[in-house]
């Protein structure tokens, strides 16, 4: 299935920095190379990789525990080919549904100007949990209409992530571990 086409512009806000974003100085450490504002969140991130064997609609409820605390999140999905947020009662976004890849498109009526859209992956599903903290390690309960699904636990290591360029402020840390299956 095709999308409809859009143009997009990606700014990236999420990626490094504690719940409250780093202040940015703008202060490069090359004068002649300025420093752009972006800020960051520290986090850890674990992603559910499905087949379409292992994956289907209904109500899909996460437990996620990290550094001792525990989140729980709620989604309904009602189509294998939408992703949709959950709502989480703590410092934790989960968005699950069909995996997407970004394409080339020609804008319709704009000879030169392409566009990019979200395709679905045909058979592909995700999962993808994000903490705002840098834990140790990420357990995740994945349930769907309440019958058991996925009961993984991922171990990550951290990575300085700078959004502004090298040597601009905020640096924030972030981990991501990518699973298959239940």
């Amino acid at each position: 299935m095709r999308l409809a086409p859009v143009v997009l512009v990606l700014v990236s806000l999420v990626g490094c920095g504690s719940r409250e974003p780093a202040p940015s100085s703008g202060a490069s450490p090359d004068p002649g190379r300025p420093c752009t504002a972006m800020a960051c969140l520290d986090e850890g991130a674990v992603v559910l990789r499905y087949d379409a064997a292992h994956f289907r609609t209904g109500a899909h409820h996460f437990e996620i525990t990290a550094d001792g605390q525990t989140v729980r999140c709620d989604a309904q999905l009602t189509s294998l080919t939408e992703t949709v947020f959950a709502t989480c009662d703590g410092r934790a976004q989960v968005h699950v549904g069909a995996e997407t890849r970004m394409v080339e498109v020609q804008l319709p009526g704009m000879p030169g100007v392409v566009g990019a859209t979200a395709e679905v992956v045909e058979g592909r599903f995700h999962a993808t949990i994000t903490v705002y903290t840098t834990p140790a390690s990420i357990h995740v309960v994945h349930t769907i209409d309440g019958a058991p699904h996925a009961d993984r636990t991922a171990s990550l290591t951290y990575a300085e992530h700078r959004p502004n360029g090298p040597g601009c402020d905020p640096v924030c840390q972030q981990g991501r571990v990518e699973l298959e299956g239940p």
